[in-house]
């Protein structure tokens, strides 16, 4: 038998000791590629936000000398009104917790931390899966798939929702939908398994396939490699994840599913961004409904819940994706897993 100093065992001696608690929370839910850092954001004071989009405007015709000029009245205007939707997290904190088990950890900071977190989470996800007209309730606004399947041409008639037919991602598409974005495109969006298929196009097999500089590397901010399109960074999203095939195409009566059984379909996007407060095409994400100026949730704190001995912390959230012009966004939808083709 060993003996411990004072005791018999090592087993007697732990006994008296515990251990050495780190602070704080070491970070495991973790997702990559949110669009909040990207989009232009605008605080409203209102419940929605409507702006108007160019629709039907004047002709111009040849005269001749002497002849009589026509007066026109053709103008027409396409108004769109985009209402804020609610969003929130509330937890209680128990004050047997607070008080008893303190320790070097600051509880409420911890509960703040983690509500911050579960709440932005919610938004990327709706900025991207929100749908107004088939979420229960109505109770989402639409995000980035609802509007392209709302949208699914510019105004000159090109088709910006294209079905890729559960096939490869084929690169003449993208080539198309870059080309009838008439505002351009400032990022493209896509799941980390279609990303890495680009990855694998450009670095196993761009020689022997001719790519030209299409599909290249860049450097982000902090040095790092990202894949580029034709100069145009793309932005891999843990949020765009694998889907259902055929649901949420524009014709079809449901929302964008993601995948439960069945093959993995993926989507991606390109996306144009701009200030629709300041007249831009492009996509803005719209907040409001806070006690002061540049308040992206409002935070409640109740000091002493009714018949709990807790208290409890609510963060509200009132948002919405407005999409300043028709050719803002693009979609390519129902791309298998495989390798991308030319």
């Amino acid at each position: 038998m060993a003996v411990v100093g004072h005791w018999d065992t090592i087993t007697q001696a732990e006994k008296l000791t515990q251990s050495n608690l780190v602070a704080g929370l070491v970070e495991e839910n973790v997702k990559r590629g949110g669009l909040l850092e990207f989009l232009p954001v605008a605080q409203t004071s209102g419940q929605s936000v409507t702006w108007n989009r160019e629709s039907t405007g004047p002709s111009s015709s040849d005269f001749d000398i002497g002849a009589t000029l026509a007066w026109q009245a053709s103008s027409k205007i396409d108004q769109q009104d985009t209402a804020l939707k609610r969003s929130y997290v509330a937890t209680v904190l128990d004050n047997f917790v607070e008080e008893v088990y303190g320790s070097v950890n600051n509880y409420r900071a911890i509960q703040l931390m983690e509500n911050k977190k579960s709440l932005l989470q919610k938004i990327e996800n709706d900025i991207i899966y929100g749908d107004l007209t088939y979420s229960t309730g109505n109770m989402q606004y639409d995000g980035l798939h609802a509007l392209a399947a709302a949208s699914t041409t510019n105004f000159a008639s090109e088709s910006l929702n294209i079905d890729e037919g559960e096939g490869a991602l084929s690169l003449r598409n993208m080539r198309i939908l870059e080309d009838r974005m008439y505002g351009g495109v400032d990022l493209w969006i896509f799941p980390k398994e279609i990303a890495t298929r680009v990855d694998a196009y450009v670095q196993e097999s761009g020689l022997s396939t001719s790519t030209f500089g299409s599909l290249s590397f860049t450097l982000n901010d902090v040095g790092r490699r990202i894949s580029t399109w034709n100069g145009t960074p793309i932005l891999r999203s843990d949020y765009l994840v694998a889907e259902q095939a055929n649901t949420g195409t524009g014709s079809s009566s449901d929302a964008r599913a993601k995948n439960s059984s069945g093959t993995n379909m993926y989507s991606i996007f390109a996306v144009k961004f701009g200030n629709v407060y300041a007249g831009d095409s492009g996509l803005t994400y719209a907040f409001g409904n806070t006690s002061s100026a540049g308040e992206f949730w409002k935070t409640v704190f109740f000091e002493e819940l009714e018949d709990q001995d807790a208290s409890g912390l609510r963060l509200v959230h009132y948002g919405a994706m407005l999409d300043g012009a028709t050719y803002a966004l693009g979609r390519i939808f129902d791309i298998t897993d495989v390798a991308i083709t030319a």
